[in-house]
């Protein structure tokens, strides 16, 4: 999986390379044109075309710095990784906003930001230096496909009332996610139409890269299965939290507990994989139901999860442990009418040991010890609900 997104990061790179390269040599092209299409005496009284001359090395600079400074931008990228969705994406475009003044200066009055629910585009926050204009709180998806039509990641230009406007679409596998709205006063020269063009690309680009940041670390980070943090980051935040208590010593410690679903095996070979899979699904859901926000929850391997309680009082520890088994209690597998059942065993950071592997070993230990009292008491855990 990640090497296919890896190729597909290396196939983007192409077509915008290409495209860069046209960009660029555009301006020089022009100038070739200009001096080819007159003999050498025209420069002594032809003051006209040595403005067009003047204008066009402009343009080639002027589009230089922008892509530059664009690509220095996707170099640069930090990724956050407690940003998710549109809050992350905008994020990134606002990014570029302090150099749209810098671009367009005095012409610039405002810009404004659109994000794609359903098939509408819902402003999410606008800005003007100027009240000249209003943005609208949402635009229909397919008009505004229909408005730019073939342009994919470039600029559309348009004009209304004395003020133009910069749209500047931001797509993400090729799907319109964003739109961004630069309000300009008057008439563009075309070299704020290339740079308009370099801003459409650097935006694409960036907001792109970020997709696929936030993509690849999804994957490197999270169980396919349930959607909870894999092995290897629950086992990092673990060790992390370790860290961090030997050194601030909070009051109220971590405590990491270790659950195992009871005979999951039983259920994969009377009813199915396909059953096993929901059940794990579902345990999952519940989990995620019953701990905070700032709780790490983690599928550790096979029937196995785990949690860590962030700042937890230890004389709490037992009452979260009966929570868990009386809420459990409540959840259902429906379609196979089945009753959920896991055993619990819980570590506290500080009484129970300071580093990663001696509270994991007490909290498996707990663990065990819970499933095996279910054991003698004759317990079935993964019973027919009735």
């Amino acid at each position: 999986m990640i090497a296919t997104l890896l190729l597909g990061l290396i196939l983007m790179i192409v077509p915008i390379s290409r495209f860069v390269t046209r960009t660029l040599t555009k301006p020089i092209d022009d100038l070739v044109s200009v001096i080819s299409s007159g003999d050498a005496t025209m420069f002594k009284t032809d003051y006209s075309e040595i403005a067009k001359i003047a204008e066009a090395i402009n343009d080639l600079v002027f589009r230089f710095e922008s892509v530059h400074n664009g690509l220095l931008l996707v170099t640069s990228y930090e990724f956050k990784p407690e940003l998710e969705g549109d809050e992350l994406y905008i994020h990134v475009i606002k990014e570029f906003e302090d150099n749209l003044f810098t671009m367009f200066q005095r012409k610039y009055i405002g810009v404004a930001y659109y994000a794609r629910s359903g098939e509408v585009l819902k402003r999410i926050e606008a800005r003007f230096r100027e009240p000249l204009v209003e943005a609208p709180e949402e635009m229909e998806l397919e008009v505004v496909e229909i408005i730019l039509g073939h342009h994919r990641t470039a600029a559309l230009w348009s004009k209304e009332n004395g003020v133009t406007d910069l749209l500047i679409p931001v797509r993400i596998e090729n799907d319109l996610h964003f739109l961004i709205v630069v309000y300009l006063k008057g008439d563009i020269t075309r070299t704020e139409s290339y740079a308009g063009e370099a801003l459409a690309m650097e935006y694409n680009i960036v907001v792109n890269q970020a997709y696929n940041i936030h993509k690849l670390n999804y994957l490197a980070t999270t169980d396919f299965l349930t959607g909870l943090k894999n092995r290897m980051y629950f086992m990092t935040r673990l060790e992390e939290e370790c860290k961090r208590q030997e050194r601030y010593s909070s009051e109220k410690p971590f405590a990491v507990s270790l659950i195992d679903l009871d005979d999951l095996k039983k259920v994969n070979d009377t009813y199915g994989h396909e059953a096993g899979d929901e059940l794990l699904k579902v345990f999952a859901e519940f989990l995620e139901g019953i701990t905070r926000e700032s709780d790490v929850t983690g599928r550790i391997g096979g029937d196995e999860f785990g949690v860590i309680w962030i700042e937890v009082d230890p004389s709490d520890v037992g009452r979260i442990e009966r929570r868990f088994s009386e809420e459990l209690r409540k959840v259902k597998l429906e379609k196979y009418g089945l009753a959920l059942s896991a055993s619990i065993g819980t570590a506290i950071y500080g009484i129970d040991g300071k580093d990663k592997e001696r509270l994991l070993s007490v909290a498996d230990m707990r663990m065990y010890a819970m499933k095996e009292e279910k054991k003698r008491a004759g317990g079935h855990p993964q019973q027919r609900s009735s």
